[in-house]
């Protein structure tokens, strides 16, 4: 099966994160046969070696990682954040537990939304060697085969009621499209780089629109 890397890039100030990522994957058990960075800075123009750059023309927001998957053409993606670096054997995992449940979701993080309980609460990162069930799987680390990208993206499109929230927090919403099919969450590799002072995270309001997501979902 043929698979893509696919790195969304927001910020000038992390250009230097996406170089040392593209050029950490030599260092792979298994390599990605293609390598995508979408360049969503309008204001700037990026160029990296053994990378295919989409430089936007303007700030697409978050979803335009898995618009860079569907026209990859690829059987299976992965996508990684500018602030992370995956251990060697991480992309090898996630590609593999896509083969393994092709209609699944696969990631680094996950939870179990409940009434009452934040997402900041709820949140756990997998440290154990088997993989687990979970609602949803945050965008920062997660793979998906072409199948159910294909599936997610029109499904995130018909729900006008939430457009200006899913433009930065499409994860939740995709992991939700997968109905009954339980998503997975595996233990992985990963060293944090640099955010460079910048990134939603930072924001008081990010988790708090991500609870408002995943309430008006549960009450869908």
């Amino acid at each position: 099966m043929k698979t893509a890397l696919i790195i969304p890039h927001y910020y000038k100030e992390r250009r230097a994160n996406v170089s040392k990522i593209v050029h950490s994957v030599k260092e792979w058990v298994t390599k990605p046969d293609e390598i995508i960075v979408f360049n969503n800075d309008p204001h700037s123009v990026l160029q990296i070696m053994g990378a295919t750059v989409i430089n936007a023309g303007r700030n697409f927001g978050s979803m335009a990682r898995y618009a860079a998957g569907l026209i990859s053409g690829v059987e299976i993606c992965v996508f990684q954040d500018d602030d992370l670096l995956l251990g060697t054997a991480a992309f090898f995992h996630l590609t593999e537990t896509v083969q393994k449940y092709p209609l699944a979701i696969v990631g680094m993080l996950g939870s179990d939304f409940e009434p009452g309980k934040t997402y900041r609460e709820k949140k756990n990162v997998r440290t154990n060697s088997n993989e687990a069930d979970c609602n949803f799987v945050l965008g920062r680390v997660s793979a998906m085969s072409r199948e159910v990208l294909a599936d997610v993206f029109p499904f995130i499109m018909r729900r006008p009621e939430l457009v200006a929230a899913v433009c930065n927090h499409e994860d939740i919403p995709a992991s939700l499209s997968r109905g009954e099919v339980k998503n997975k969450v595996i233990p992985i590799d990963f060293k944090e780089l640099d955010p460079a002072g910048v990134g939603l995270e930072k924001k008081p309001a990010h988790y708090e629109l991500r609870d408002k997501i995943l309430k008006a979902y549960m009450e869908l």
